[in-house]
């Protein structure tokens, strides 16, 4: 299990560990849905999920978690629109088909849940927050808010703009996007659904306007070069005692060096050598809170010949000794 280091953010004190907690904010006699069916799965440490019901067949949901992923399972459907915006964190998303989606903070992906009905989104930084809209355009489109009805909007021009297109559309930070959902995160809590309404018929309306096809950013994803990286990933994790170089790993995978370190940052937001460090010690915590195995042992099984490196890197990451973590557990 990923473990949150000093850099982390505590926004889930409230949480019991290995919980995933799911508040809904809408009557309880409306119909729901998607959200109905969305069975969003956390084997290992703990979120929140806050779901409001906006619109009948729009719901937006906050999403927090402090894990190494979450795995998401609800029906697919080519009419039913997701949009994902990053707060905090990093995520691989592992989408239908073997296409590999990476968001970082500030990111945005719109898709239709044909791509994420059964799917795994990884945090190699081990936290997440986000904001996902899901728009159903049957349901919607018969239900229009008076505002978005005056406007004339098209929930036909919606599905040949985000629906019909072969692939993710995905956003980088500072998007017209981004900038309308960032402020989504910190409303009090006794103006947030009234206040999100307004603001996602604005999102909306952009949309409607907004020609995505023509935009640079759309971004084609190879199964070849996902499958690779996850190859890649595997490698290095299942191997944390030996370290290999660029070098090593490019002639191993078949893979242009340059292309290697540019790809492998873009998808787990983090240059090798750095993510590796990350991940060698939530592995170290993790031995050093479940076991009684000698710390200098726990060093050489994560990759470090010296024990006094490893004491030297495991505090500059929590902020603790080694030996005082253990007692605290």
């Amino acid at each position: 299990m990923s473990i949150p280091t000093k850099n982390s953010p505590n926004f889930l004190p409230q949480i019991p560990p290995e919980t995933l907690k799911i508040i809904p904010h809408y009557p309880q006699h409306k119909q729901h849905g998607r959200l109905g069916q969305w069975q969003p799965s956390l084997p290992q440490g703990k979120g929140i999920i806050d779901h409001f019901h906006l619109f009948p067949g729009l719901h937006l949901s906050h999403v927090r978690f402090l894990a190494p992923g979450v795995h998401y399972q609800h029906p697919a459907s080519d009419m039913v629109i997701e949009i994902n915006h990053c707060r905090r964190g990093r995520a691989s998303w592992h989408l239908h088909g073997g296409k590999l989606l990476s968001l970082n903070a500030g990111d945005i992906d719109i898709h239709t849940t044909n791509y994420c009905a059964n799917s795994q989104m990884d945090f190699p930084a081990g936290f997440y927050e986000g904001i996902t809209l899901s728009l159903d355009l049957k349901v919607f489109g018969k239900n229009l808010p008076p505002i978005l009805r005056e406007a004339q909007l098209s929930t036909e021009q919606l599905y040949h703009d985000f629906c019909m297109p072969a692939g993710p559309l995905v956003l980088p930070s500072g998007s017209p996007l981004d900038r309308l959902l960032a402020p989504l995160y910190n409303i009090p809590d006794s103006i947030r659904l009234p206040y999100y309404q307004l603001k996602i018929q604005e999102i909306l309306l952009l949309l409607s306007v907004w020609k995505p096809t023509a935009a640079p950013n759309r971004q084609q994803y190879h199964t070849e070069q996902a499958g690779r990286l996850q190859e890649i990933h595997a490698f290095l994790t299942e191997n944390l005692s030996t370290r290999y170089t660029i070098a090593q790993l490019a002639q191993r995978f078949n893979i242009n060096p340059t292309t290697l370190k540019r790809e492998f940052k873009a998808t787990y937001g983090l240059p090798i050598a750095h993510f590796m460090q990350e991940y060698r010690m939530q592995e170290a915590m993790k031995r050093i809170r479940e076991t009684d195995t000698p710390l200098s042992v726990i060093a050489q099984e994560v990759g470090y010949t010296s024990q006094s490196k490893f004491t030297q890197v495991f505090k500059a990451i929590t902020g603790k000794l080694p030996t005082a973590y253990r007692r605290q557990f």
